[in-house]
C-alpha cells in the first residue's frame, strides 16, 4: 500500500467512530470548565466626561467595549454549556452503571445481565481487577445477603476484565501511523525513496487498546493504538469515579479521606493507560532491568532427553520500541512471533512443533512439554520478583497475557510486555507495616477502653481520669501496656507468612524478633513514636519541611494529641464491641486518619497496588497447579 499522509482520511473513514460516540452521551463525557459566575461580565466602569470634552473615538472604544463583553458573555455561556453537558453526561453514565447493575442481580441467571456487565467495558475491566484484589477488605461493609451480592458482583468483573477494547477499523490504525511519520523526519532520514505500509491482522484487543500487526517496508512492527471514543468515555468515567462516587463513599463513612484519596490515584493511574507516551516510556525501563539483570545471571530450563539432562537457554526481554513513530496515541513495537502465556493450548502446541537440536531435531515428548512449561512459569515469576528487587520498577498488572513466549532456535525468550501500568516500589514492607501499626493503633484503644470501663485494671492509680486528659496528657502517655495481644502477634505473623509464600524470603524478610519486641511492655509514649516514625517513613509528607525543630515540634504534638484523642473516644463509647475489626477501623482508624491528614501526611498508592499484585500473582500460581500440573 502506498505511503499516505493525511489527517484528512481518519476524519473521514472515522467519522462515523467519531459521531457515534457524541451522539450516545451515555458512553462519552466532554468535561468543561466554568468560571466562577461573580466574575461574569465584571467590567471596570468608564469615566463620566462632559460631552464637550469626550474624545472623537469614544463611540469606537464603546463598540470595541461592546464586542469585548458580549465576546466575554459568549465565552461564559460555552463554559456554561459544557459544563452542564458534562454534569448530565456524568449523571446519564451514573445512573447507566446503577441501573446495569440491579438488572444484573435480577437476572442474575440470565445471559442478557452478563451482556450489560460487559458493555461497560474500558475503565471498569482495570478497576474490577483491583477491586476484586481487595475484595476480603471491603468485609466491613458488607453482612449477609450483600455479601452474596458482592461475590456476584466480583464474579461479573471478573469477565468483564477480560472483555476487549472497541474495535479499531485498520485504515484508523494506518492513517495515525501516515501522520506520525510525516511529522517525524523519517521520510527524510530514513525512507527518503518512500515508504510502503500494510495491515497484516490486529493481534488483539485489552480492556483498552488494541494491537495491530503492520508492515512498514518490509519489516513487521505492532501498533498499539487506543479508540478515541473510548479514550473519551474512560476519562469521563475517571471524572465521575473520582468526583462523584467515590468522594461519596467517603461522605457516607464507608471509606476514611485517605482511602477516597488513594482509591481516587488508583482510579487515575488506570485512566492513564490511555495515554501511550508513558508506556513507551516504562517498557524501555523494564527492558534496561532485565538487561541489567541477564548480564549478571543466566537462566536455563533443565528438560530430561533420555537419560540426560538439558540446559534449555531461557532470555528475558521487553520489546524494543520506535520512539520516532510513537505519540500519546500510538505506540510502535517491534514484533514478535509468539504467544503469550495464558493461552496454553497455543504454548503447547508451539512446543509441539519445536524440533529443537538439543532434543535431536525430534519432536518433544508431552513429558518434556508438561515440564518446559512448568519450569517456564516458574522462572517468570522468579524474574518478575528478581527484577523488582533489583531496581524497584514494578509493573502492577502481573498476570500470563503479559509475557510472550517465543521460541528462537534452540532456546526461549519470554517479552516483558503491556507496562501501561508501572510504579517504583523500594519498601517492600509497606502493605505488611500498614497492618501492624494499625494494629498498634487499635491496641492503644483497646487499652484505654479496658481501663476507662474497669476492665484489666492491673492498678487503680494507673487508670486516667476525664481531667486528665485536658489537663496532664503526660499523664496518659506515661502510662504502660502490652502493645500488641497475642492473638494480635499471631495474626500478623500469619500475614507476613503469606506474604512471604507469595514474594519469597528474600524480599519480605522474618518478623518474629520485631514483632515480640511489642509483646512486652512499653508505654503509651513509645508506642506513639513508633507511630509517627511510620508515618514518617511510609506516607507521604506534602510539603516536607527538613528543618529538624519543626519536625521535632510536630513529633511531639502528635506524641501528645494521639493518646488524648483515643482515649477520649474510649470514654465516649463504654458499649463498644472490641472483638468487631470493622467497628473499630470505622471509628480509631477514620479518627486517626483526620489527625494525620491535618498534619499534611498521606497514604503511598503503591502500598495498595502491592495488594493487587499479591492477588495477581496467587492467581498466577493457582494457574501453574490447576492448569499446567493438573492439581487442585
Amino acid at each position: 500500500m502506498d505511503f499516505r499522509v493525511s489527517a484528512t482520511n481518519a476524519e473521514v473513514n472515522h467519522g462515523a467512530v467519531v459521531n457515534d460516540a457524541v451522539v450516545n452521551n451515555e458512553m462519552s463525557v466532554i468535561s468543561g470548565h466554568s468560571p466562577s459566575l461573580g466574575s461574569v461580565g465584571r467590567v471596570s466602569p468608564e469615566p463620566q466626561i462632559p460631552g464637550d470634552q469626550r474624545p472623537e473615538n469614544a463611540t469606537a472604544s464603546n463598540e470595541s467595549l461592546l464586542q469585548r463583553v458580549v465576546s466575554r458573555v459568549t465565552e461564559t455561556g460555552n463554559n456554561l454549556r459544557e459544563s452542564v453537558d458534562s454534569a448530565v453526561g456524568m449523571t446519564s453514565r451514573g445512573m447507566q452503571m446503577f441501573s446495569m447493575l440491579v438488572q444484573a442481580y435480577y437476572y442474575r441467571a440470565s445471559p442478557e445481565a452478563v451482556a450489560k456487565i460487559l458493555s461497560l467495558a474500558g475503565i471498569y475491566g482495570k478497576l474490577a481487577q483491583y477491586l476484586v484484589a481487595r475484595m476480603d477488605e471491603f468485609q466491613h461493609l458488607l453482612t449477609g445477603s450483600d455479601q452474596q451480592v458482592a461475590g456476584f458482583i466480583g464474579d461479573l468483573m471478573r469477565v468483564v476484565s477480560q472483555y476487549p477494547a472497541g474495535e479499531l477499523n485498520s485504515d484508523y490504525v494506518l492513517d495515525l501511523l501516515d501522520e506520525q511519520i510525516a511529522n517525524s523526519g523519517y521520510l527524510d532520514e530514513m525512507w527518503a525513496n518512500g515508504v510502503d505500509i500494510s495491515h497484516v491482522n490486529t493481534v488483539g484487543r485489552g480492556t483498552i487498546c488494541q494491537l495491530d500487526r503492520v508492515d512498514i517496508n518490509g519489516i513487521d512492527y505492532v501498533v498499539k493504538t487506543v479508540s478515541p471514543s473510548l479514550s473519551r468515555s474512560i476519562g469521563g468515567d475517571v471524572d465521575l469515579l473520582t468526583k462523584c462516587i467515590i468522594p461519596a463513599m467517603g461522605l457516607m463513612r464507608h471509606f476514611s479521606k485517605s482511602d477516597v484519596e488513594v482509591f481516587s490515584n488508583a482510579v487515575k493511574t488506570f485512566g492513564q493507560e490511555t495515554d501511550l507516551s508513558r508506556e513507551l516510556v516504562n517498557t524501555e525501563k523494564q527492558a534496561a532491568v532485565l538487561k541489567r539483570l541477564s548480564e549478571t545471571k543466566a537462566y536455563s530450563i533443565k528438560v530430561s532427553v533420555g537419560d540426560q539432562t538439558c540446559q534449555v537457554p531461557l532470555k528475558f526481554k521487553a520489546p524494543e520500541v520506535n520512539e520516532t513513530l510513537s505519540n500519546s496515541n500510538i505506540l510502535v513495537m517491534e514484533f514478535i512471533d509468539g504467544c503469550s502465556l495464558d493461552r496454553l493450548e497455543e504454548v503447547s502446541e508451539r512446543l509441539r512443533l519445536w524440533r529443537p537440536d538439543w532434543n535431536n531435531c525430534e519432536q518433544l515428548s508431552e513429558v518434556q512439554i508438561k515440564s518446559i512449561i512448568n519450569s517456564l512459569y516458574q522462572q517468570v515469576l522468579t524474574v518478575y520478583l528478581e527484577a523488582w528487587q533489583q531496581s524497584g520498577f514494578l509493573n502492577v498488572d502481573f498476570q500470563p497475557g503479559n509475557f510472550m513466549m517465543k521460541l528462537e532456535g534452540g532456546g526461549i525468550t519470554v517479552n516483558f510486555i503491556d507496562h501501561g501500568n508501572c510504579v517504583v516500589l523500594k519498601d517492600f514492607m509497606g502493605a505488611i507495616n500498614n497492618v501492624i501499626n494499625y494494629s498498634l493503633l487499635h491496641g492503644l484503644f483497646v487499652f484505654f477502653h479496658n481501663r476507662c470501663h474497669g476492665k484489666n485494671q492491673a492498678e487503680e492509680n494507673q487508670s486516667p481520669s476525664a481531667s486528665d486528659t485536658l489537663l496532664v496528657p503526660s499523664r496518659i502517655r506515661d502510662l504502660t501496656c502490652i502493645p500488641l495481644s497475642c492473638r494480635d502477634v499471631e495474626r500478623i505473623k500469619l500475614l507476613v507468612s503469606d506474604y512471604q509464600r507469595v514474594f519469597r524470603e528474600t524480599i519480605i524478610p522474618s518478623m518474629d524478633d520485631f514483632l515480640n519486641e511489642y509483646q512486652r511492655e512499653q508505654t503509651v509514649e513509645q508506642v506513639c513514636l513508633q507511630l509517627f516514625n511510620w508515618l514518617q517513613s511510609s506516607w507521604v509528607l506534602m510539603n516536607e519541611d527538613n528543618d529538624e525543630s519543626r519536625r521535632a515540634l510536630q513529633r511531639d504534638a502528635f506524641v501528645n494529641d494521639l493518646p488524648v484523642l483515643l482515649y477520649r473516644l474510649a470514654i465516649g463509647n463504654e458499649n463498644f464491641n472490641l472483638e468487631d475489626e470493622s467497628q473499630l477501623r470505622r471509628k480509631i482508624d477514620f479518627a486517626f486518619d483526620d489527625i494525620v491528614r491535618d498534619m499534611g501526611f498521606h497514604m503511598r498508592l503503591e502500598d495498595i497496588l502491592l495488594i493487587r499484585v499479591k492477588a495477581q500473582i496467587e492467581a498466577f500460581r493457582m494457574l501453574v497447579l490447576e492448569a499446567v500440573l493438573g492439581e487442585s
